[in-house]
């Protein structure tokens, strides 16, 4: 019976439950992709910004809630996590696909896809979209001035 690489999803998810360590997970997948004959240079180039980005993220490094948002909020994060660290961002859809990849839940609302890092799925949804909405504006605006001070030729729109 061949393989794919949703098989390997199916696999992790299933060790995701269980606890097993990120790290882990990764060498399971490596071990899985080489017995299977399954090639992961593609997908590893495509997940590695956004996986850098969701640790960075979940580590506290950049001035965001770790709560759940609006899938278009954290899109936006991204963007710009990028741009200040000179990676070239994937389309927003490459970006849901590679979190459900990675095993970050989504759930489909009325308004959109949210996005919830912590499992805990719609508690306070509205008062926590709105908190990382606003540092999400914070966040914008310190990368604007930074910008500003490094290329003082180049002006901060407001």
């Amino acid at each position: 019976m061949k393989k794919s690489p949703s098989d390997i999803r199916e696999m992790l998810a299933v060790l995701r439950e269980f606890g097993v360590s990120e790290d882990e997970l990764r060498e399971a997948a490596i071990n899985a992709a080489k017995e299977f004959g399954i090639s992961l240079v593609a997908s590893k180039t495509k997940c590695d910004s956004v996986s850098e980005f969701l640790q960075v993220w979940k580590a506290g490094e950049i001035p965001l809630p770790l709560t759940v948002c609006r899938s278009c909020h954290l899109y936006q994060a991204y963007q710009l996590w990028c741009s200040a660290n000179g990676c070239m961002p994937i389309t927003e859809h490459s970006f849901s696909c590679n979190l459900t990849t990675l095993g970050v839940e989504k759930f489909r609302r009325n308004k959109g896809t949210i996005i919830d890092p912590t499992g805990e799925t719609e508690r306070y949804f509205g008062v926590k979209a709105g908190e990382f909405e606003i540092a999400l504006e914070k966040y914008r605006e310190s990368l604007r001035l930074d910008l500003a001070k490094k290329s003082p030729w180049i002006e901060a729109k407001a």
